[in-house]
């Protein structure tokens, strides 16, 4: 199964995770509806529904395995909760 997922902070291309998409499709560019709140954990960004803040970033398709490495990554779902989203290439996580 494939999955889409809008990724940023320390996973868009060029940072420090970036690795962590080998093997996935980039689809391209978008920047969120401007309805979330970005915080700064030190290591790495979050962000949450609710504000006023529209987060660029990146879509990228991935497979099951490729999903599950980067629930692993974000601690899923203790540390993160993962919720679709609108973009350009449709919804993605």
């Amino acid at each position: 199964m494939r999955h889409q997922v809008f990724v940023y902070g320390t996973l868009l291309r060029g940072e420090v995770n970036h690795h962590r998409l080998a093997g996935a499709e980039l689809l391209g560019a978008c920047r969120t509806e401007p309805c979330f709140t970005l915080f700064n954990l030190g290591a790495y960004p979050g962000l949450a529904r609710g504000g006023r803040t529209a987060i660029t970033g990146e879509v990228y398709r991935v497979d099951g395995a490729g999903l599950r490495h980067l629930d692993r990554l974000e601690d899923y779902p203790r540390l993160y909760d993962r919720q679709l989203i609108a973009t350009p290439f449709g919804r993605a996580w």
